[in-house]
């Protein structure tokens, strides 16, 4: 069913280098029973699949401009309509950004848990904020 999803990531920082330290360290773990010989994996693990053909480069967004800039490029780079993506954040201005575009959004203020996601595949694609 997600076999074409593309994960992309969204960063407000002025500091980018710190910003791509924490892709290499944010570790994701495999569902119980699907390790595919490893435990863990990484979400820059994830990004450098380059879902969106051999030799495009990693879905990254990451400066200090708004989330609603990040998401226009993303959906320029990949054609995927502002409704058909789902994206998850901590902040609520952002959320309240991305989802008046269009966007459905999880608003994780204590960070990303499975249960959220979750949460988020359920309401997909409403346009609305969960959480």
């Amino acid at each position: 069913k997600w076999s074409k999803t593309m994960v992309g990531v969204s960063s407000r920082t002025d500091a980018p280098l710190w910003a791509l330290e924490l892709l290499r360290k944010f570790t994701i773990r495999y569902p119980d029973g699907q390790t595919f010989g490893k435990r863990t994996f990484t979400l820059q693990d994830v990004l450098e699949k380059k879902s969106t053909g051999a030799d495009a480069e990693p879905l990254i967004e990451i400066s200090y401009e708004s989330k609603a800039k990040h998401f226009e490029r993303l959906s320029q780079r990949t054609g995927v309509k502002f409704e058909d993506m789902l994206f998850l954040d901590n902040e609520y201005g952002n959320c309240e950004e991305i989802s008046a575009l269009g966007v459905t959004v999880v608003h994780c203020p204590g960070g990303v848990t499975s249960r959220q996601f979750e949460s988020g595949l359920e309401t997909f694609p409403s346009g609305d904020i969960v959480g």
